[in-house]
Order: structure tokens, then sequence, then C-alpha cells
């Protein structure tokens, strides 16, 4: 008996129910594949400040090793790791709240895992980006109940090898299908954009639902075209304000007058004005240009 998930390039390999190892690290490859550092930094602080003071159980352990969040710390780290602000572990609070329904969710899923494994279900799935493919199987003498198959939103996948009526007496024989999604492609601008919407296969077995997530994504080519335009323009600006910077030995040059511009070459850092202390109430006057020389050509 057994649970198996694992993501294209890796190998079929038995991992015991009593684990479900493979079922937390597929929970992990499926939504950490865009995460950030601070995703990261986030989902370690919720997992040692807060899920471990609300969730408990062998599913906590396993999503620690799955998301790769590093040592654990002892009760004097987690003191003084766990009284640290968001902003002194640069970590951002849209960031927490992402990394906390996501470990949350595979909290949840793992936990499932470990009970059903306890009642001989042996179910094994691999996900790819729009597909899911899988089997159940129950390992006792009598097999047990599938009760049905959800397809959450309604008729978002496509499946082949679905049972077509139920419930149904699953057995160590077991049943296999292959669930397949359709993905959204627009062109803006000449780049193609590729857009999806959660999926989710939900099995409902005697002993409980199981529920399988195929999760949202967005592959943007116009985002990414976007994106390398204005990082483009970013360089190129800061090629230009490098190349415009003046020399410490550059003089000021004064201007003054009422109608003052800068020389060629020059433009104006500041103003001022002179100042006739005798005159009533300390009338300003003069107002001078200060100019320094640009910094072309060297």
């Amino acid at each position: 008996m057994a649970f198996l998930a694992c993501f294209p390039g890796c190998a079929w390999a038995q991992v015991s129910g009593e684990t479900c190892k493979a079922v937390a690290e597929t929970v992990a490859t499926g939504y950490t594949t865009k995460f950030t550092d601070d995703d990261f930094a986030a989902m370690r602080h919720y997992a040692n400040c807060e899920a471990r003071d609300h969730l408990q159980g062998g599913s906590l352990d396993l999503l620690y090793s799955a998301f790769s969040l590093g040592a654990k710390y002892n009760d004097q780290e987690k003191k003084s790791f766990c009284s640290s602000s968001y902003g002194q572990l640069g970590i951002k609070s849209a960031s927490y709240t992402k990394v906390k329904a996501v470990f949350r969710d595979g909290f949840d899923v793992v936990s499932q895992c470990l009970q059903l494994a306890a009642r001989n279900w042996d179910i094994k799935y691999k996900l790819y980006m729009d597909a899911v493919s899988l089997s159940i199987a129950n390992l006792n003498p009598t097999g047990s109940t599938l009760r049905s198959i959800d397809v959450i939103p309604k008729n978002s996948l496509s499946c082949t090898g679905m049972p077509t009526s139920f419930p149904i007496t699953v057995r160590s024989e077991g049943i296999s299908l292959t669930c397949t999604r359709d993905a959204k492609t627009q062109v803006l601008g000449g780049a193609v954009t590729t857009t999806t919407s959660e999926a989710i296969l939900n099995l409902q077995l005697a002993d409980g639902p199981f529920a399988i997530k195929l999760p949202a994504y967005t592959n943007s080519g116009a985002l990414e075209e976007i994106n390398s335009r204005i990082e483009h323009v970013r360089k190129e600006f800061d090629k230009l304000r490098a190349e415009l910077k003046t020399s410490a030995s550059d003089p000021i040059v004064t201007v003054a007058g009422n109608s003052a511009t800068c020389p060629d070459g020059y433009y104006a850092v500041g103003h001022a004005f002179g100042d006739q202390s005798g005159l009533a109430h300390g009338a300003l006057w003069g107002p001078s240009l200060k100019c320094q020389k640009l910094n072309l050509g060297r």
C-alpha cells in the first residue's frame, strides 16, 4: 500500500503510505515553481512561528522538509527568530499571506493522505502542467468504495478512463484515468500569453475525500517582453545618468540676472538671491543660477 506522486522528469518510486512523502513533495513542487526568495523566507517564518502552534502531526514535518525550509530551530533560536518583525527579516506581508494559504493547503492534502494510507488506499498520481494521471486501488481483501470523482469547476477537466457510474468497489487491481485541461491562449502585441484556472479532481472515497489540484498559472510572453523592455530602459537610463555625472573638480558657475540661463554644456544645480539687509524687511534681490558642466565626452 502506498501513495505515489511525482512531476515530469522524476521516476516512479514506491513511497510508504505511512509518510506520504511523495505527496508532500508534489504539493511543494507544484506551488513553489515561481516562489521568490522573499516567499521562501515568509514560509520559513510561518512554518516555525505560527504553523507549529496550530498544526500537529507528521504532515507538518513532511511539509517542512518538502518545501526545503532548512534546519529546524531549537527553542532559543525559534524565540529569537519569531520575535523579529517582518521588516527585520525582509518579509513582505503579501508574501506571508500567499505562503500561509499554500502551506495550509498542503497540510490538509498530506494529512488526508496519511489517513487514507492507513486504511489501505493505494493512490498513485503524476502531475503535469495541464494534466494529471492517476491510479486508485484498495488493498483490503474485500476492497472499498469509491463513491464518486468530482471535477471542480465542472467541465474544467476532460478525463479518459473515468467510470461511467458510481459508486464502485475498488480492489487491488484498481482503476486508472488521465485528465487534461485546456489552456487559454491570447496574442497581445505579437506575444503569446497562456493562462489557466485552478482545477481539482476530488476523489470521494468511503474513508474520506482526497483532492488533487492542478495549480493555476500564467505564462505571459507579452508580460516578459514588457518587463524586458523596462529593464532595458532602466539600464540605459542608469548608463546615461552615470555619463552625465559631474566631476568634483568641475567648478560651479554663477549666472546673475532675472532672465539668467546656463551656458551651453552646463545645467542648473541651484539658485540663489542676493541680500540687502539695509533695505526694509531685508529685501532679496539679484536672482542668480548656479550652473555646472555636463560630463559629456569623457
